[in-house]
């Protein structure tokens, strides 16, 4: 539980610091309206590349999968995620 917390924290924490270089070190108001779009459109596949296991896989107590199986399942459902997620930025982003 800790170590989740940490690390949720610093995911958090790093998305602030990450706003608000963008809006420091771009010019206007460009830079944060491209990251605005940036942020909505990965969090409309979010859910598909993180598709969450973790609840199974904490109640396989008798291992019946490996977790070499789970760590597939993560990396095929990123590649998804991704094979949704870029065609619709290169339609919507524009430029």
């Amino acid at each position: 539980m800790l170590f989740n917390t940490v690390g949720s924290l610093t995911y958090q924490g790093y998305l602030w610091l990450t706003t608000v270089l963008v809006v420091i070190l771009s010019n206007g108001y460009t830079g944060s309206g491209v990251l605005a779009l940036a942020m909505t459109i990965g969090n409309m596949f979010n859910p598909i590349a993180t598709y969450s296991m973790r609840t199974f896989q904490v109640s396989d107590v008798k291992g019946t999968y490996s977790q070499s199986s789970y760590v597939g399942f993560r990396l095929v459902t990123t590649v998804l995620g991704l094979a949704f997620i870029i065609p619709y930025a290169i339609i919507v982003g524009g430029d």
